[in-house]
């Protein structure tokens, strides 16, 4: 879903959601663009977390995904010197295509077609409104908060009924 979710900003926006030229890149624009960073659950279990993020606080008392030491993670994405330092390489950083930094900005500020009459772009800034929610719910870092195929086609997005609020999906049926 998360793959889903890029190719459907890229066919809005005409570019990668992400377009990293590093994984240090890539990450970084990850965070940057979703206002957050993986849960701390996922990166303590992560292969690589240590390649790109610092451990700052304890996370002995981590349970079910939760964030311990009052809501503050106990990790910290390294900066730029901070990786060339313990890489012993500059990170690749490719051209920002964005003048916006989070999601939200970027597809509400991106350019309406020309001569588009005001009913139509009043109209089109829903649309982008439910594009916005609908991406919330698929590039989600926590695979297990991320919608299902089933869940995303309930989308307002997709089934073109009015967007009033945050989607909220249907609970998944287990499978037996």
């Amino acid at each position: 879903m998360w793959s889903f979710g890029c190719i459907v900003a890229e066919l809005f926006l005409g570019l990668p959601l992400f377009p990293g030229a590093s994984e240090f890149d890539l990450l970084r624009r990850m965070i940057e663009i979703l206002g957050g960073q993986p849960p701390d659950y996922l990166l303590k279990e992560a292969k690589n977390t240590s390649k790109f993020f610092k451990c700052i606080g304890s996370i002995h008392n981590m349970e079910n995904g939760e964030i311990s030491g009052g809501g503050r993670s106990a990790y910290q994405a390294l900066t730029e010197e901070e990786y060339e330092a313990r890489e012993l390489k500059k990170p690749l950083i490719g051209k920002e295509y964005f003048s916006h930094k989070n999601l939200e900005a970027i597809v509400t500020n991106y350019p309406y077609r020309k001569n588009l009459p005001k009913e139509d772009i009043i109209k089109e800034s829903q649309i982008r409104l439910a594009l916005i929610d609908f991406l919330r719910g698929l590039v989600d870092f926590d695979p297990a908060k991320r919608w299902s195929p089933l869940q995303a086609s309930k989308h307002p997005f997709v089934t073109g009924e009015p967007f009033t609020c945050p989607y909220r999906p249907p609970p998944e049926t287990p499978r037996l």
